[in-house]
Parts: structure tokens; sequence; C-alpha cells
């Protein structure tokens, strides 16, 4: 029941247009109660051949429920869903707002098809919440009591016995019912989310699928978990069945009761005859409001079920971060590392131990290694992705932990290997500032990172669509592009994460080149595992398995004989035996 109540704190804000929307839901129900009971009350007086003129009062009441019914029940929808769209467009922002710290720290933790039915499956199953699970019982609540206050001037013993009905019909039924379907919901979004999973990566990996002849595989993946949603789908609907034979039964026997109790009272002529049809007719009609609380139990354990998931998403992150309370950092002075400890479990196995090194304007560091030596990991942390476990970095004198993330980001402009290209215009993929960068500026940078050839062949230059992942560039162009990208962003910390990796010999030596000819003193982070241009850097960090084993120029460490110059040396008869 937490998600329960977290999802009444998030509607609370709305709490007078839900009032309005109870108050007309209950005018509407209300309305069709009165109008059954004022049409009945006037056929049964038509009936005794009175006078037009004792009729004027029923035929006046019929007109006006009958209008007041249709009025009251189209504005309570327009209330009652506008706050409902209201609530679930807050949600999908919180949500949103709640992945933007999750992605980078946690991806590994986050697939994106999981991710996607959250986003769209989950929240769309809460549209539901406030007018199916919300409303119905406060309505039921104020049409119930009024109703029964009513019957009980003319039998106190019929207004208990209906009461006993309703509770029985709308709430104790409702409970057994939900208590019977058990966990089938939660299951369904499970499925649910687990058959979005994959058909998103049968769609991002088809090629592969296809090359290593595993579609029919993954085509009965599919299939046996459409049969298992549909085997829960079918035992839901069962019990959703049996819920609303139920709710038809007794609206059905509450008039048969109060019948057999009204009889007796007519014949004694405690109440006039043309009191029967009437009494027994709005009895009928006040039962709309108990169908409406029995479907409400459905509706919660639905939407219980998709905001567990929803907030398992959101409580992903680190609530004791108040960026408020940090520093914005505009400019570097210096960098500096000071045994930085990080562990993705959070234990003592750290992947990275008694990291150390500094950073001024101008100064270029290249950190190389084998795959998986902890690289890449050192920059996450700098850029505020990943926090460390134990030590510390200051930058211009300012520890980390006082820091704002966003500043991070902004500090810092990293181009990394596999950097995502939008399904958009070129333009829009160079300049994320929203056309504030000037255009002589792209224009310059452009040319710099030699891409002026392709943009004048692109049908619509710049404004060109770069398709999905920008397949339809190679991958030396991509590797231009987000080098501009990252020039464009006017970083005051330019980082290159294995930049040349997927780049044949002569793009590599051009785009390395490119990087390490910049006419600017911002510092540069080099990120790579092979030794194309190290000659140029102040400092080389040789990293392997989370530990710096050798750091000092190019010429000290190739002299110096240790991994690094078997590296280079490696690499160098590799060149030579091309």
């Amino acid at each position: 029941m937490k998600s329960f109540f977290r999802l009444l704190k998030i509607i609370r804000p709305y709490w007078k247009e839900i009032v309005y929307s109870i108050i007309l839901g209950s005018l509407t129900i209300g309305s069709g109660i009165a109008l059954l009971a004022t049409s009945s009350f006037l056929i049964s007086m038509a009936a005794l051949h009175t006078s037009i003129a004792d009729l004027q009062i029923a035929i006046v009441g019929v007109r006006f429920f009958g209008i007041s019914r249709g009025a009251f029940r189209y504005v309570e929808r327009l209330v009652s869903h506008s706050v409902n769209f209201k609530i679930l467009a807050k949600l999908r922002v919180e949500f949103y707002k709640s992945l933007i710290p999750i992605i980078p720290v946690r991806s590994q933790e986050i697939q994106s098809g999981d991710l996607l039915s959250r986003i769209v499956t989950d929240i769309e199953a809460l549209q539901d919440f406030f007018v199916r699970v919300i409303a119905p019982p406060f309505i039921s609540i104020i049409i119930g009591g009024v109703y029964l206050l009513f019957l009980g001037n003319y039998s106190p013993e019929l207004a208990y016995i209906l009461g006993i009905i309703y509770i029985v019909s709308g709430i104790v039924i409702p409970l057994v019912v939900v208590a019977i379907s058990g966990n089938y919901e939660s299951r369904i979004f499970e499925l649910k989310g687990e058959l979005t999973k994959h058909l998103v990566e049968s769609m991002q990996g088809m090629n592969e699928l296809i090359m290593l002849r595993q579609i029919k595989n993954q085509q009965h993946v599919i299939e046996e978990l459409n049969k298992k949603i549909a085997l829960m789908q079918r035992r839901t609907a069962f019990v959703t069945t049996l819920n609303s034979s139920v709710s038809a039964f007794f609206t059905n026997f509450g008039p048969w009761v109060v019948l057999f109790f009204v009889i007796p009272l007519v014949l004694n002529q405690s109440i006039s005859g043309v009191l029967l049809a009437a009494l027994v007719l709005s009895s009928m009609a006040s039962f709309e409001m108990i169908n409406q609380l029995s479907q409400s139990a459905e509706y919660l354990q639905i939407s219980l079920q998709a905001a567990d998931r929803i907030f398992e998403t959101i409580d992903m992150v680190d609530i004791n971060s108040k960026p408020s309370e940090k520093m914005m950092i505009r400019d570097l002075k210096k960098l500096d590392i000071r045994e930085m400890y990080f562990s993705y479990s959070g234990v003592e196995d750290f992947s990275l131990k008694d990291i150390k090194f500094d950073l001024t304007p101008g100064k270029k560091i290249a950190i190389v290694g084998p795959s998986g030596a902890g690289k890449t990991t050192i920059i996450n942390i700098l850029n505020g992705f990943w926090k460390q476990n134990k030590g510390t970095y200051t930058i211009n004198g300012i520890e980390s932990h006082n820091i704002r993330d966003d500043s991070l980001t902004d500090l810092f402009g990293i181009c990394e290997q596999d950097a995502y290209i939008f399904s958009g215009t070129l333009r829009s993929n160079l300049d994320f500032e929203a056309g504030d960068i000037d255009q002589n500026k792209i224009n310059q940078i452009i040319k710099y990172v030699q891409l002026s050839a392709l943009v004048e062949e692109l049908p619509d230059g710049l404004d060109t669509l770069v398709g999905e992942h920008g397949k339809s560039f190679s991958s030396g162009e991509l590797q231009r592009i987000l080098i501009a990208r990252t020039l464009l962003k006017e970083s005051k910390v330019l980082i290159f994460d294995e930049p040349t990796s997927n780049l044949d010999a002569i793009n590599e030596r051009e785009i390395m080149r490119m990087i390490l000819n910049l006419e600017d003193d911002r510092p540069i982070i080099l990120i790579t595992h092979r030794l194309i241009g190290m000659q140029k850097m102040d400092e080389i960090l040789l990293v392997d398995k989370g530990e710096i084993k050798e750091r000092g120029s190019h010429m000290e460490l190739v002299s110096s004989g240790g991994e690094y110059a078997k590296m280079w040396e490696i690499q160098q008869q590799l060149i030579r035996s091309v």
C-alpha cells in the first residue's frame, strides 16, 4: 500500500478539482436516481387519471433530472479527465526527470524494452486511478448515505438491509474477487515488460539474428510470452466476469428486497401506492454507484501493480542529493585527483584504486591501458555520472561532493566512442543550444574536422536528416561529427574516450592530429589503448586493473622499459608489418 499513498501524494495538489469532480459525479448519479423515481411516480399518478395540475411538479422533475443528468455527466467527465491528464502529465515528467541521473549511473541495470514498457504501459495504466479508484468510494458514501436516509423515512429496517447489500456487493465481494485473482495482474505487467524487452531487442539486433539464423528461436520466445500473457488475461477476464455477474445479481436482487418490504407498507396504507414503483426503481438506479465501486478494486490492483514498477525506477535516484546546496563551477583553474577509489558493487573489491593526477589549463594527459582497465570509469566519475566510494577530488579547491552534477557536465566535454547520434538533422546533432551557436562558429568547426565536403554533398546541407543512429554516415564521418559536437559545446575540459577505436589507420592518424593540434588552452584528457600521438602528451598514465602502474612522458616511459614500452613496441611492430 506504500505505492497507494505515494499516488495520493501526487494527486494532492489537485484536490479542489477532485472535490468538484466528486460533487459532479454525485449529482450525476443522484439525478439518475431522481429521474427514475419521478418518472415512475408520474406514470403511477397518471394511471389514476388525476388532474394534469397534480402532475405538473412530476413533469417538471422528469425534464429537469433528465437534462441535468446528461449535463452533470458531461461536466463531470470534463473535470475528472482534466485532473486525470494533469496527474499523468506530472507523473510522466517526474518519471523522465528521475531517469536523467539514473541512466548514466545504472544503465547496466535497466533494459531498454522494460524501460519502454514502464514509460508507456505502466503510466497509461494509471489513467484510471483517479476516475475509477479514488472518486467512486466518495460518491458511493455520499449517494448511498443520502438514499438510505431517504428510505429510512419509510422503513428503517429496509434501509438497514439495503445498506448491508451495498456493503456486501460493493466492498466484500470485490475484495474476495481480488483475493481470488491473486497475482494475475502483476504477472501480466511483468510478462508485458519482458515481451516489450524482447521485441525491442529483436528490432535492434535484427541483422545479427538473421546472420546467425536465430529468427525462429527469437520468434519462439515471443510466441511463448504471448501464450503466457493470454493465459493470465483469460484468468483475469474470468475474475472480472465473475465480479460483473455478482454485481448484476445484486443490482437486481436489491430492488426485489425493496419490493418485498414496500408491498406490506402499501397494503397497510403506511405509504401511498403510487410510491411503490418510485421506491423500487430508484433503488435499482442507486446500484449504479455500487457497480462503480465494485470495479474500483480491480482498477486499484492494476494501478498499484503499475505504480510499484514506476516507483521502483524512480527510487533508484539518490534522494540524499540536494543540488540546491551545492556549488556551481564555471571555469577550471586546477583539477586535483587524490586517492580516487571506486567499486561497482559498493564493497571493498575496488575497480579503481588510489588514482592520482592533476589537470591545469593547456595540459594534455593520456590515460592508456588494456580494455577493461578502468579508464572510462575515471571519466564517468569526473563527469558526475558515478560517485567514488572512497577518496576525493577537487576542482579549483572545491571538494567534488560539494559541486553540482550539472556543473560537472557543463565543465567537461566528452567525445565517447559510442556516443549517440539522434534521429534528427545534422545541425540538431551539432548545435544542442537550439540555434544559439553562431553559424560562423559551426562552419569553422566543420571545416576544422574536415566535414565541409560532406556537408556540401548532402541534399539539404546541415538540415539533412541523419537517420537513426546516423547509419547513413561512415565510421570516420560519424567520429568527426562527434568531435565537432564536443568542440562546439565549448566546455572547459575536453575528454576523448577511444576516439579512433573503429577507424582505419589513415582516419585514425588524421583525427588524432585534429585533436592534438587544437589552438586553445583547454586541457585534454585522452583515453585510448592505441598509442598514437603520445609524443605530444604532457603526461601519460598507464592504468591496469584499476591502478596506475606507470606515469610520465612518452620518452620517459619508453626508456624505462616497462609495460608501456612493451605496448609501444608491439604496436610499432604491427604498424611496420602492415
